[in-house]
């Protein structure tokens, strides 16, 4: 596989200047201005906590440390914009295109969560969609893809298909096989819970198999 492969140079993805701030009024600068030490260390704690910068996705203590965070999202939802790209090449000489770094698929519109701070499936999925008709997405991590699932919940033109663990506590706590999409996306969300200890040759028979029927409906 080494040898078939070439390397893609990918470029960083610019974005706004204004990371999770919509919204923010005079009003709320004001009361911070105005509140004590301790009002605006709770107040800024809510605020991370919101857009899921604590705990596992813990926003860096120094400047230096922020500035390469946000380098690595842009490489990381650059290089899958590029992948995409790369797919919709009208020679069509690229058939399989890999970011090694990618997958982040916990992240939501306004949340980091589980190590992920940026979701370049979905922006790599949202870029294949200019064009193309439909697209087939497929997750194999042990934990439900939900920040895919959530942003094409309703998009019939996305069957988002998780193979996932599901057990009670274990992250993210959902990929129920009864979520299965809302209004025009009902029935293209698709979750498969793998049961604990399944071995390579099941899980392979599971996943052709799913495959296999998935394509069959779909036709992406």
């Amino acid at each position: 596989l080494y040898q078939r492969l070439y390397t893609q140079k990918t470029l960083e993805r610019n974005g706004g200047s204004r990371a999770c701030n919509d919204g923010e009024d005079e009003s709320n600068s004001h009361v911070r201005e105005e509140g004590g030490k301790e009002d605006r260390a709770r107040q800024c704690w809510q605020w991370l906590d919101e857009f899921g910068l604590t705990d596992d996705c813990a926003l860096p203590e120094s400047l230096d440390d922020r500035k390469l965070l946000w380098k690595y999202c842009r490489f990381v939802a650059g290089a899958s914009l590029r992948a995409a790209d790369l797919l919709c090449e009208p020679n069509n000489k690229c058939k399989v295109a890999i970011n090694w770094g990618g997958g982040r698929h916990h992240a939501k519109r306004r949340k980091a969560g589980g190590f992920c701070f940026v979701n370049d499936t979905v922006l790599a999925i949202k870029y294949l969609l200019m064009k193309k008709q439909k697209v087939l997405y497929l997750d194999v991590d042990i934990h439900h893809s939900d920040g895919v699932s959530d942003a094409f919940y309703d998009n019939k033109d996305v069957l988002a298909c998780s193979f996932h663990k599901l057990s009670p506590g274990f992250f993210p706590c959902t990929g129920y096989s009864r979520e299965k999409g809302v209004g025009d996306g009902f029935g293209y969300n698709v979750n498969i819970p793998i049961p604990d200890r399944v071995c390579d040759e099941e899980f392979l028979s599971i996943f052709e198999y799913s495959l296999k029927e998935l394509t069959n409906a779909f036709n992406p």
